[in-house]
Parts: C-alpha cells; structure tokens; sequence
C-alpha cells in the first residue's frame, strides 16, 4: 500500500478535492477505511494518522495560513509608551499591594505594607475588559493547500458582525452572579442597521451593568475595571 501508486493518488486527491476547502489528515484514514477501496487496492486496514500525514506531503499539501498582507500595529509610539511608563505601570504596582498574590499551589492575600493606605481595604479585585467580533464570512486561514492551488474567489467583505464584550478576572473568573443567572456580558450587532455602533455611551452603559454586579454580589472588594487603551474607552 503506496501513495506513489497513481490511481490510488488520482483516487484520493479526487476524494480530497470533493471535501472542500477545509480537509485533513483522518479525511484519508476514512478513505482507506472502505471497504471497496481496500479490495480495489489490495489492504486490509485503514492506513495511520502518521501515513496519513506524510501522503499529504507526497501529494503536495502543507499545512500553513492562507497568504495575506501584513499587518502594522502601534504598541511602540511614542504616545502609547509614554502611557504605559508613565501611568499604568504606576498605577498597576500601586495597586498591586493589595491584590490577591498567585503562586503556584495556592492563593493568598498579600499584607498591605503600605502604613497610608485605607484601613478598611478588604482585597483589590482587577476586572479586564475586553471584547472579540465574529464575521459572517470568518473561516479559518490554515488548512491543507496543495501546492499547485492558486486563489479562489472569496465573499466580498467580512459579512455581518456580532460582537461579544465582557470583563474578565483572575479572582472570579467571568464577571456574574455566583450562580450564574446574571451575566456582565453584552452582544452587539454593530453597523447601520443594526444595534448602531460601540461608541463612547456603549462603553459606559456596559461599565454601569458591571458595576451593578459587582455592587449586588462582590461587596467586600474593590474593584478596578481595566479597559485598553482605545480612542473609545479614554473619552
């Protein structure tokens, strides 16, 4: 049983082409689990994920993203690292005294050492926000291309979005009531349209909904609500 036999190669490149975009190595482990196929090519048992995997690369196929421009982002301006030098890591080791300390077996408190600091601190409690968006037309970038593949036509634009924010921490995990009925996290429909745009007002009616948690359930901490750096959040 060979991957250099011709028909058997024609065969199962034809099977592959037939999936559709997104294939993968058990796509031909279920091939050669047919009972016709392993008549026709004299084998008795389905080939290995391993065998599998290497007549990927005997056909021509890689695994790798789909090719795309690049990508510049901004984390290194001069503005950006003025903020971060200057306020939020300032802020964060302030702060920091009074945050839960990790290790690696267990959670403890850590001792405010700092003698001006409130007498009734229970216990600071970092909340992230953060929010992630989904295309109609999302699909995933990596998958097995064979090497003649040229570009095929796609979808024009990324279709519409939904979009998923909510706060997050290390203490509590997602922000919501203990059992949780009540949730902190918001889905938005954003565009013209729809649920309009996630602008300055959204950003402080989710904080509102938060706070409402946070206020109702987790009453003994403070509460820090981090959002990033965003045109967005600093209005």
């Amino acid at each position: 049983m060979c991957i250099d036999d011709e028909a058997l190669s024609t065969e199962l490149q034809l099977q592959l082409q037939s999936i559709g975009k997104y294939i993968s190595v058990q796509n031909i482990v279920d091939f050669t689990k047919d009972n016709d196929v392993q008549t026709q090519y004299g084998f008795t048992r389905p080939v290995s994920l391993a065998t599998a995997k290497r007549w990927m690369g005997q056909m021509g196929f890689c695994w790798t993203k789909e090719p795309k421009g690049q990508y510049h982002d901004g984390h290194k301006c001069a503005d950006m690292v003025e903020y971060q030098q200057d306020v939020f890591l300032p802020t964060w080791t302030k702060l920091e005294k009074s945050m839960c300390d990790w290790t690696d077996n267990s959670i403890h408190l850590k001792v405010n050492e700092d003698p001006n600091s409130r007498s009734d601190i229970w216990n600071v409690v970092m909340w992230f926000h953060d929010k992630s968006t989904f295309y109609a037309h999302d699909r995933c970038a990596v998958h097995w291309r064979h090497k003649d593949e040229g570009p095929k036509p796609q979808p024009k634009g990324e279709g519409t979005l939904l979009m998923v924010a909510h706060f997050v921490s290390a203490d509590y995990g997602y922000l919501q009531s203990p059992d949780g009925a009540e949730s902190a996290h918001i889905l938005f429909r954003a565009g013209k349209g729809c649920d309009g745009y996630y602008n300055n007002e959204r950003i402080l009616q989710h904080a509102k909904k938060a706070i409402d948690i946070l206020q109702k359930y987790y009453p003994n901490d403070d509460h820090v609500m981090v959002f990033d750096n965003a045109t967005t959040h600093i209005k």
